[in-house]
């Protein structure tokens, strides 16, 4: 496989390497149009040559953390063929395997791990070694930072972002569960105890 990555950010560059473990034989970084490209090791295209990469055979992902810019260039790029990267390293149940092909731009990094009765969106990122429990519902263009740990009954809507370290405690299995609103964005090495409304910041022990 071709793989064209939209981002040339560290993340970008991790997720190069990721494509190579996974046997791509190419791998093209996407940077913004009319900016310098960066200095990487692989090589870089303008984001408007992503055509030419598609009818080239390329396969695409969005390497960028930032949920919404990760949105809107898949809004603005909703006809290329995406598909998901999954380390080696990750641990991810039967049920999640068969749920890619249909979620497509999914990037797993290594330590990742998944346990049971979980729902996964598109075009979720999940950082190295963060941890997704049980009965979890992650929405589309959601962000789990490195070491993030997900307890069990938690539900996170689209363009979530949880920082490095944080701990999501979990919701309840008949109350409800504990849910991130739509763009939320938690800081790293928060502990959030309580459900979090759309477009809020939390940080701190516990989560304010």
């Amino acid at each position: 496989m071709k793989l064209a990555l939209f981002g040339a950010s560290g993340l970008a560059d991790e997720t190069a390497h990721l494509g190579m473990e996974l046997g791509c034989s190419e791998v093209v970084l996407l940077h913004p149009s009319g900016s310098r490209p960066p200095a990487r090791a692989f090589p870089t295209a303008p984001e408007d040559e992503a055509g030419a990469l598609a009818a080239a055979g390329y396969r695409f992902a969005i390497a960028i953390g930032d949920p919404q810019i990760r949105r809107k260039l898949h809004q603005t790029y909703p006809e290329l063929p995406y598909t998901s990267l999954v380390h080696p390293a990750a641990t991810l149940p039967a049920a999640i395997r068969a749920m890619l092909p249909e979620r497509s731009g999914t990037i797993v990094m290594a330590g990742v791990r998944f346990t049971s009765s979980i729902a996964i969106g598109r075009f979720g990122i999940y950082n190295p070694n963060c941890t997704v429990s049980h009965d979890c519902e992650i929405g589309d263009y959601t962000t789990i930072g490195p070491g993030a740990n997900l307890c069990g009954n938690v539900r996170l809507k689209s363009g979530v972002y949880v920082g490095a370290g944080a701990i999501i405690l979990p919701g309840h299995p008949v109350l409800g569960k504990l849910t991130l609103g739509e763009d939320a964005v938690i800081g790293a090495g928060a502990v959030v105890t309580r459900s979090v409304s759309a477009r809020s910041t939390v940080k701190g022990n516990p989560a304010r």
